[in-house]
């Protein structure tokens, strides 16, 4: 006991400072010359490397990363489980094939080869109720035989036949020595039983075999670093499908992670840790992180990409920066090796990538560009996903992608169909019909298995349909149906719960404002308009960390840029602050803008009380009187760099607010900044004229 509760006291470490002063040069350590580092993906895009699969996926069979659950009696064995992610076992079967795991893996052919070709007859066994006279090791070859029988007819392990053998095991296990309980445990993984009725005596052996394993492991195995029975143990859960809910992977991956010298235990540790899928925050992940990466040369890309895809299944990202890095230049080194199944892996864990990792990205991105066609369409889906993240995604694969994709989306799941819509709202070119692309997808989603789906997932739902409505589509009845799904959340939860949850629900409430007026459906409650308003910019965010460490608000972005140039802007206007206002003229919109009124004459003027009285949920609206006498109304956005909303993903709601703005009336124009930081005042003053007196002259 005093080793778990070692474990429980131990917090997590604060975030380090991970990378060198002087990073290496990454073409170097590639082994390529510094220009086809920095060519474009465009001037090779024909070209094309031969590449090898990894013999475990041919195997597999066709890559599918979120298969279905099978509804017909199954088992963990049988080839047509699908209970875990298919990643999961992808990676099984690769770390099977390699000689160092041999002793600690169990092949599905090395539980089979338990089974007893002719169980004969076991009337005997099934009628005995009575089991304490036997010997250990007669039970497990009864368990044996009843396995074997129970398999040759399809019995399930729930019959009440089998009971009492099931009680007994469960009863004496610490009578068994460690090898009897690992063959029970792989007995065990070869039952039948039907996924939807009862596993009561399944159950039963499973935490059984898991306090024992557990016991084992405190008391002898872990002092005497046991590895072979600990790994063994470990990996009957991985057939089991039982990880997640393991006391004994949960006790034993950190500390046996931190004390380990062999590398190939310590990712057959961490590949346990991805069953776990939420890990304790005892679990110092820089530090598992650290040790792995310091026995980096000893692993293969398939091992390392093994950590990658638990560390993304547990929800957590790379903390040691430098071993993604080495992840990223193996990859690069050994790219003809590399799969969907690794391509995948490698770009979810770079969606969170550091800055100084992006030429790496950048870099596998054409890699993946010059073997476009080796992979599937859901693997470069993925992929480009995360190129779009972290801001590295080219043009010319951004166009390869779509032309596949546009006519092929009947192939994609809906996963993918949201992931595309999203993606190609943001990267806008002319080379592209987004509203054509919105409404193919849009006949997909009629589909009643993904529509399911998409309308379970409030987050990824409302999303889509903003997206829809800026490529120029309105699906009345999805929306109609989003909005009172909201709103009668509202009313059977507290406002402000739902409000943290429908952020995008205020940027659909807005567009259908402004360019649908007649459509009839379902609208937000204006009290939920407010709260949801108020959540996201009022209300300090955990999402929003300034520079200097403190909780801010979204609308603060650009409120610095507003403040560096308010004094030159008094002077501009020389009516005091009555002569313009800031405020957030678009409540979906999280950027303060200045208003400027000008006379005809070109004079300044005051601001009607109306637009300043006006409430911030709603938007702020130029009288229509002071249209019709003449009078101009400029709405500028001060920003710090041009790109500022293409690298915040957030163009297309700039181009919306844009339209919105251009609709009732205002003069709009984003202002960069960036180039005005220490400028005196009087070059503030210019600065301003100028830019007032160009948008006048448009």
């Amino acid at each position: 006991m005093s080793l778990l509760r070692s474990i429980l006291v131990r917090g997590r470490p604060s975030i380090r400072s991970l990378f060198i002063q002087n990073p290496p040069c990454f073409s170097r350590r590639l082994g390529l010359p510094k220009d086809l580092v920095l060519c474009r993906a465009a001037s090779c895009a024909g070209a094309s490397f031969p590449r090898s699969h990894v013999e475990a996926a041919e195997k597999i069979g066709l890559y599918d990363p979120e298969p279905k659950v099978v509804s017909d009696t199954v088992s963990p064995t049988s080839s047509g489980i699908r209970f875990e992610s298919q990643e999961a076992s992808y990676y099984h079967k690769c770390l099977e094939k390699l000689p160092q795991y041999k002793d600690t893996i169990f092949t599905r052919d090395d539980l089979e080869s338990l089974l007893i070709a002719d169980a004969g007859s076991v009337g005997n066994l099934l009628e005995t109720k009575d089991w304490s006279h036997a010997s250990p090791r007669e039970i497990v070859e009864s368990f044996r035989r009843l396995t074997s029988y129970a398999r040759t007819n399809g019995l399930v392990i729930s019959n009440p036949e089998f009971d009492s053998i099931c009680h007994a095991i469960s009863g004496r296990l610490k009578e068994f020595t460690d090898d009897e309980v690992i063959e029970i445990g792989k007995l065990h993984n070869l039952w039948f039983f039907p996924p939807s009725a009862s596993e009561k005596n399944y159950e039963l052996l499973r935490q059984s075999l898991d306090e024992y394993f557990v016991s084992r492991y405190t008391k002898e195995w872990y002092k005497k670093r046991s590895y072979t029975k600990i790994l063994q143990a470990a990996d009957i859960f991985y057939w089991q499908r039982w990880g997640s809910r393991s006391h004994f992977l949960r006790l034993m991956i950190y500390h046996l992670g931190m004390k380990t010298k062999e590398h190939h235990h310590l990712i057959q540790i961490m590949f346990y840790m991805g069953l776990l899928r939420n890990i304790p925050d005892t679990f110092k992940m820089y530090d598992l992180e650290k040790r792995i990466f310091s026995m980096k040369d000893k692993c293969s890309l398939a091992e390392l990409c093994v950590v990658m895809n638990s560390l993304f299944r547990v929800k957590k990202t790379a903390q040691y920066y430098p071993f993604l890095e080495e992840v990223l230049v193996k990859t690069l080194k050994n790219f003809s090796s590399v799969d969907d199944y690794l391509l995948t892996t490698i770009s979810k864990v770079c969606s969170d990538a550091p800055p100084e990792l992006r030429p790496l990205i950048a870099l596998l991105q054409r890699r993946v560009t010059l073997n476009f066609d080796n992979f599937e369409m859901r693997t470069i889906i993925h992929a480009m996903w995360t190129f779009v993240k972290v801001d590295v995604v080219e043009e010319d694969f951004a166009q390869m992608v779509y032309e596949k994709s546009i006519n092929n989306l009947s192939n994609f799941r809906t996963k993918e169909l949201t992931r595309i819509i999203t993606m190609f709202t943001e990267l806008e070119s002319p080379r592209r019909d987004l509203k054509c692309l919105a409404e193919k997808i849009l006949v997909e989603l009629q589909n009643s298995e993904k529509l399911d789906w998409f309308q379970k997932k409030d987050f990824i739902s409302g999303g889509v349909l903003h997206r829809f409505l800026i490529c120029g589509i309105c699906p009345d009845e999805l929306l109609n149906s989003y909005l009172q799904s909201i709103d009668q959340n509202c009313v059977s939860s507290r406002i402000i719960s739902v409000a943290q949850k429908s952020n995008e629900a205020l940027g659909i409430d807005v567009h259908l404002e402004v360019f649908h007026p007649n459509y009839t459906g379902a609208r937000l409650d204006p009290s939920l308009r407010e709260a949801i308003f108020k959540h996201r910019f009022q209300s300090d965010s955990d999402f929003f960390v300034k520079s200097s460490g403190t909780k801010g608000k979204r609308s603060t972005f650009n409120l610095k840029w507003i403040q560096l140039i308010q004094s030159a802007l008094l002077e501009v206007v020389q009516g005091g602050d009555d002569n313009f206002l800031i405020t957030q003229l678009v409540p979906s919109f999280g950027y303060k803008d200045v208003v400027l009124r000008i006379s005809q004459e070109g004079m300044f003027l005051p601001i009607p009380e109306e637009m300043k009285s006006s409430e911030p949920w709603k938007i702020t609206k130029i009288p229509i009187h002071q249209i019709n006498d003449g009078d101009k109304f400029i709405a500028l956005t001060f920003i710090r760099h041009p790109n500022e909303y293409i690298s915040r993903k957030i163009s297309c709601f700039q181009r919306e607010k844009k339209n919105i703005l251009h609709r009732f009336g205002y003069l709009h124009e984003d202002v960069s900044v960036g180039n005005w930081i220490g400028a005196n005042p009087s070059q503030l003053k210019t600065n301003l004229k100028t830019v007032i007196s160009e948008i006048l002259r448009k």
